[in-house]
Parts: structure tokens; sequence; C-alpha cells
């Protein structure tokens, strides 16, 4: 079902607007807000690619696309992206909230 913005599912209808056109969240997708940094945050499985889209006005920002990420955590203006465990080590990469660019 897409995502709509100030809409809930009626009996015919959606009401809202459609945020992301053209992109359709199914499990185990997800979509993550983040108030602080003005971002919404999508996982897509499928594409193995988190996108990061502008809260203020639901533009795409950047996709991070590796298979490898695990997950990722948000504070003021840095991304930690941590990827698969390997050699018992949890490889790790800090990336601009703002820009998608590494640190």
């Amino acid at each position: 079902m897409p995502v709509s913005a100030l809409g809930s599912p009626t009996v015919s209808k959606i009401k809202g607007t459609k945020l992301f056109k053209d992109y359709v969240l199914r499990w185990p997708d997800f979509i993550e807000f983040d108030e602080l940094n003005c971002k919404i945050i999508t996982k897509h499985s499928a594409e193995e690619a988190y996108r990061v889209w502008s809260l203020a006005t639901y533009q795409l920002q950047f996709v991070l696309s590796d298979q490898n990420i695990a997950e990722f955590k948000i504070c003021h203006g840095v991304m930690l992206l941590l990827y698969q465990i390997r050699d018992n080590k949890v490889p790790m990469s800090l990336v601009n909230v703002h820009t998608g660019k590494l640190i």
C-alpha cells in the first residue's frame, strides 16, 4: 500500500497525499521519521537500499545501496552505518545525513 500523508485507509479509498509515488514499501521494508535532522529514511529490501528523504519537502535526498548494511543509527547530522559481522568484527562507517557523503 502506498504511504500517504495525513490520511488513513478507508473501505473505498485512501485519503491524503501520496508521498512516495514511485516506491511501495512491503514487509520487511520500513519507514522511519527523524525529526531532529528533518529526514525520512525508508528501507527497500528488494533493492537492498536505504533512501533518505527530506521531511519538509518529501524529496529524495540520496540512496545508500549496499547489501552488507545491517542497520543504521542517526544522531545530529550523522548516520552510523553498521555492516554485517565479518571476522568477529562489525565494520562501520559515518555518513553525513544531509549529503550522504562519508565522513
